[in-house]
């Protein structure tokens, strides 16, 4: 692990030294950071990256004697999220601007331990003038999930109540002016995928299903006070049946003096390639048809900087998610999969909802911060229309604490 580590590293380095050397047409610049977290959670959650990421409290499961086995205490201590990205630039191609960006982290996994892995590799090609279009090939964030994010540090960046997808895709912006941006995108799964039959993700249901999901978006109000509406549709394909959901997001971000105010909102079906706890069931009456369950998110945070220093801030964040049950139809309450089944998770989940006061504090490259996060579900009886009653609270009380040295 460390040998390959190394070798990357020293190519990247390498490689920036000859394009200086020789004037070469191609630009590196290197950037990432180190990263050591420390978290305390008083219960077993959903959770993934060595339960860095923190997604929403399991039910009470309890034993012989009567003994929540979930409510169970837990810290982990890790620098997996380390990260190391390179940006490319080059020469003009076709009458465009070239830029590249390959990113990577410690976050995957093997039977020995972590590894390297893509987070971001991307090609792309950026036409100048009055108006700009910009064309993206590669692994990049989800436009639903990555063009605005809470402001937290906690890996989870807003999960279950921020979508949460980095996927290969063909995306084209094109802008009018300064301030109007078209948007459009085709996109294939891999790493985040839909929940299949057995409850656990799986991109293969979306190779089947031959379709990229599809993404047209609209944003306006320019770099400084960005709003944004978009509509996403996926089909997959689980043996011989089809299942197409639709989605629609609306987020904003404003800077009113002191205070940095971002907000989004979700709505759609089977969003568990999104890392909501959503997914689908089959029709109660015809016993085969799929029927995708549909889920509705928000979150906002505001964040506070501190008179007479730059460098500290402080603010919190609240999310609300709820599983809205199937749109027309009933459903077989026993066929129904969401994503995290396979992780603990019952599918009679009705609501889940987060409140998150945090605190950072930068010096030049060094930054510290103190985030806690109080992460209620509410499970209960599923209907036959997938909504759910009778609920009782489970909750999760999380406390993080990061020392992070950016370059």
């Amino acid at each position: 692990m460390k040998a390959k580590f190394s070798t990357l590293l020293c190519l990247l380095l390498l490689l920036t030294g000859h394009a200086q050397a020789q004037d070469a047409p191609v630009k590196f610049k290197l950037y990432g950071f180190v990263n050591n977290f420390f978290c305390y959670d008083s219960r077993r959650s959903l959770m993934v990256a060595e339960d860095l990421f923190n997604i929403l409290p399991l039910d009470a499961s309890y034993d012989a004697e009567g003994h929540d086995v979930n409510a169970d205490p837990s810290v982990k201590f890790l620098a997996i999220t380390t990260r190391i990205g390179v940006d490319l630039t080059g020469p003009e191609v076709f009458g465009a601007k070239t830029s590249a960006k390959m990113e990577t982290d410690f976050g995957g996994y093997s039977a020995t331990g972590t590894l390297l892995r893509i987070r971001q590799a991307y090609t792309a090609l950026e036409w100048q003038g009055d108006n700009r279009s910009y064309l993206l090939v590669g692994q990049t964030w989800h436009p639903m999930s990555g063009d605005l994010k809470p402001d937290v540090f906690s890996l989870a960046t807003g999960s279950p109540f921020n979508p949460f997808n980095r996927s290969p895709m063909m995306r084209f912006d094109y802008t009018m002016g300064t301030s109007t941006t078209l948007s459009a995108a085709a996109i294939y799964q891999f790493q985040y995928a839909s929940v299949g039959p057995n409850g656990a993700p799986s991109y293969t249901y979306s190779r089947r299903g031959l379709w990229p999901e599809l993404y047209v978006g609209l944003s306006f109000g320019g770099k400084n006070s960005p709003t944004a509406i978009g509509f996403d549709m996926s089909s997959i394909k689980i043996g011989n049946n089809r299942l197409t959901s639709y989605a629609a997001m609306l987020s904003t971000s404003q800077h009113i003096g002191r205070f940095d105010i971002k907000a989004k909102g979700v709505c759609g079906e089977n969003l568990s390639h999104m890392l909501l706890p959503s997914g689908f069931g089959t029709d109660a009456t015809d016993g085969h048809t799929l029927r995708p369950l549909a889920a509705a998110a928000a979150w906002t945070t505001i964040m506070y900087n501190v008179p007479s220093s730059n460098q500290f801030r402080i603010g919190v964040m609240a999310g609300w998610l709820k599983n809205l049950g199937v749109l027309n139809g009933t459903i077989n309450p026993t066929s129904v999969h969401i994503w995290g089944n396979h992780a603990g998770v019952s599918s009679s989940l009705g609501e889940v909802y987060r409140l998150s006061p945090m605190a950072t504090y930068r010096v030049k490259n060094l930054m510290l911060g103190l985030e806690l996060e109080h992460t209620a579900a509410c499970y209960g009886d599923m209907q036959p229309d997938a909504t759910v009653t009778n609920l009782h609270t489970v909750a999760n009380e999380r406390v993080c604490a990061l020392m992070m040295y950016n370059f």
